[in-house]
């Protein structure tokens, strides 16, 4: 028997792979903490890691394709230079949602014209709340309980828009909501015509779920550490990188009059991430394709490689190198190629120089109120490439009133024997979701 009680889920709509975790709405006990659920969302999905989902759509011949479907659609596509629509929650951080929203993709995306970028997005998170109410219910430590709040998580530090892109997110999701009931169960198991897409989409109405409150990224992650800091006051600086931006987030901890502690932030944001890393890899392999030489099979080298890059970048750095195989050529390229090329360590450069920006900051505000350490933690999809471990052990080397302490890979309440096996080996890219779930108060997103 589950917990029967009240559950707050969050999702992580990520650039590269969507995830969720319910928590407890009392999370701030030991016992609460170690019934935080990562949910299964792949596994319901049919992608190859159950709790990871492909953030993907594909549009081809009067139909939508989701997640690993599009990925694999996308593939195996003959016609032209035709794309995937991926990385798309970045475009929830353009400076003018309101007016973009209603604004259409490119041909390579629509080749139709049929949809609006607010249509397709809805599309793509009513798909991901499927695919989160079939896992949170076949759950056995969930299934019996009533969820009593969404939570979503976004990039970024825009506070200066936070209430107005926070109502049209909030829309957003109450009109995914919607359309999964608007669709059969399941809808996703097969392709999704263009009809039925449009008549959901006419027939949305908002309001349709409890959406409790947004929560940005690095706060999230900040979150998922807070049950091991057993201080009073406290500091920490939280790296997260992500597909599409690279956030800093500073955080401190005071005791107040009253004796509880207020949370205190600074925040900094890099709009360079794993993607341009992909983009850095794949002009490698374009340029080394020495042997590939017509325009259609450059094109299909193209097309074949766009929506797996990720997973081949993984590759190369668990391995030190990958070799492509295409129309009977082969394409080598090593760690070391990557990291010599111009556009690698400008990346590398741009990301550690913003970084030393924020520990300064960090260090000065810490010292001001005799606090003698800051806590370092490194998350997202980037926490394991190692110019990011690099950059952390140098700053953490030097010399300073306040030192510098990397924390554990994974907080201590993971070392449950429930969790350790499942969501050990894939923490760091499941920290934002079940962080986004037991976030305090001071740190969800203002309305």
């Amino acid at each position: 028997m589950g917990n029967p009680g009240g559950w707050i889920i969050a999702i992580d709509f990520g650039t590269a792979f969507s995830k969720a975790a319910a928590v407890p709405r009392d999370a701030s006990s030991p016992n609460a903490i170690r019934q935080a659920r990562p949910l299964r969302v792949g596994q319901s999905a049919g992608a190859v890691n159950a709790h990871l989902v492909p953030s993907a759509l594909f549009l081809q011949d009067g139909h939508v394709y989701f997640g690993p479907e599009a990925i694999g659609y996308a593939q195996r596509s003959s016609v032209g230079k035709r794309e995937a629509l991926q990385s798309f929650k970045l475009l929830l951080g353009t400076n003018d949602l309101e007016n973009f929203l209603p604004t259409k993709p490119s041909r390579r995306v629509d080749p139709d014209g049929a949809f609006s970028y607010r249509d397709l997005i809805t599309l793509y998170l009513a798909y991901f709340l499927g695919l989160v109410e079939q896992s949170f219910r076949s759950d056995p430590a969930t299934g019996d309980g009533v969820v009593e709040g969404w939570r979503y998580t976004r990039p970024g530090w825009f506070t200066e828009r936070t209430a107005r892109d926070h109502a049209l997110t909030v829309d957003l999701l109450s009109r995914a909501a919607s359309v999964t009931a608007a669709l059969p169960p399941k809808f996703w198991q097969k392709p999704l015509s263009y009809d039925a897409a449009r008549q959901a989409l006419a027939q949305s109405t908002p309001g349709t779920i409890i959406v409790e409150a947004g929560v940005f990224e690095a706060s999230a992650a900040a979150a998922a550490y807070l049950p091991d800091i057993a201080n009073a006051a406290w500091s920490m600086i939280v790296i997260d990188m992500g597909a599409g931006t690279t956030d800093f987030g500073s955080y401190m901890s005071l005791p107040g009059a009253s004796g509880r502690a207020r949370l205190h932030s600074l925040d900094h944001t890099v709009a360079i991430a794993g993607d341009d890393i992909d983009r850095s890899l794949l002009n490698i392999i374009i340029q080394k394709a020495k042997g590939i030489e017509s325009p259609r099979e450059l094109g299909g080298l193209w097309r074949h490689l766009l929506p797996s890059i990720r997973a081949r970048k993984e590759e190369i750095f668990a391995n030190g190198e990958l070799t492509i195989e295409f129309y009977g050529h082969s394409v080598s390229c090593s760690m070391r190629e990557l990291q010599k090329s111009k556009d690698y360590r400008a990346i590398v450069d741009q990301i550690s120089k913003d970084f030393a920006i924020v520990v300064d900051r960090t260090a000065k505000r810490a010292a001001k109120h005799k606090l003698r350490e800051t806590v370092v933690i490194a998350t997202g999809g980037g926490a394991r490439l190692p110019f990011i471990s690099e950059m952390v052990r140098k700053a953490a080397a030097k010399r300073s009133t306040v030192k510098l302490r990397v924390a554990p890979s994974q907080p201590s309440w993971v070392h449950e024997a429930a969790l350790r096996d499942e969501v050990g080996p894939i923490f760091d890219q499941l920290a934002i979701a079940i962080g986004g779930a037991m976030a305090p108060k001071e740190m969800l997103i203002s309305t």
